[in-house]
């Protein structure tokens, strides 16, 4: 969970789901969701109603390539494998940022 630096706005992020939502107080002192997506990580900055959101793919899954018939995996292939899906990953990263207008928007 977080707060926002003017105390209008709550969020709370799932990091296992991918998802988060960001709730604003409303005059009448009832919360209201004013954004929700996906996303691993949510913080707010210090001072204004801005947040950041990083938002990462999920890993795809192992393939079979490179293993040998009794179960052995080639060890140059495992490590060509795994820099090719870190760098695929770090090319999906995305960091957004989002204002909110202090209207619950």
């Amino acid at each position: 969970m977080g707060v926002s630096g003017s105390g209008q706005y709550i969020s709370c992020c799932w990091p296992a789901s991918r998802s988060y939502v960001v709730y604003y107080k409303t005059l009448a002192g009832t919360w209201s969701q004013v954004d929700s997506g996906l996303g691993v990580d949510l913080v707010w900055h210090s001072q204004r109603d801005v947040f950041a959101v990083l938002e990462e793919p999920l890993p795809p899954a192992p393939s079979a390539k490179g293993k040998k018939k009794w179960g052995k995996e080639d060890p140059k292939v495992a490590a060509a494998e795994a820099a090719v899906i870190a760098a695929t990953l770090a090319a999906a990263t995305v960091v957004r940022i989002k204002a909110l207008d202090g209207l619950g928007r």
